[in-house]
């Protein structure tokens, strides 16, 4: 759906059909609005936090390995700004979220969203886009 770049409190979007631009949840272009809206709380995209946020009836419906790492797949709905939002986790035995995978509906639009940790404990130099 497109891309996210969050440094301390400054967060820049971008969609495959644009350049990057400072997040604006009130933008006229749905993906730019759906991008800026998730952005808006980075912490809810950090693993850790996410995992410690799994409330509600989740199921887990199978194993995988992610990283080297058996992982749990752990499967349910949550609600945000209320609209249900179907998740998959893939969950560690000691509760680290090493990706997930979450669909919903908002303003008619269908949201996919897919989040995948690639390396985990190394150094990343992120630099601003603008």
């Amino acid at each position: 759906m497109g891309s996210i770049v969050a440094i301390g409190d400054d967060v820049w979007v971008k969609s495959p059909s644009s350049d990057w631009q400072t997040a604006d949840p009130s933008s006229s272009d749905p993906i730019i609005a759906g991008l800026s809206t998730t952005a808006k709380d980075v912490t809810a995209m950090d693993p850790a936090e996410t995992a410690k946020a799994i409330t509600g009836d989740f199921t887990v419906t199978g194993t995988g390995e992610r990283l080297g790492q058996k992982v749990y797949l752990v499967s349910g709905t949550v609600e945000q700004a209320g609209t249900p939002v179907e998740v998959v986790f893939e969950v560690t035995e000691d509760y680290v979220n090493l990706a997930s995978t979450s669909s919903a509906t908002v303003q008619g639009q269908s949201v996919d969203v897919a989040l995948e940790i690639t390396e985990w404990d190394v150094k990343q130099d992120i630099v601003a886009p603008l």
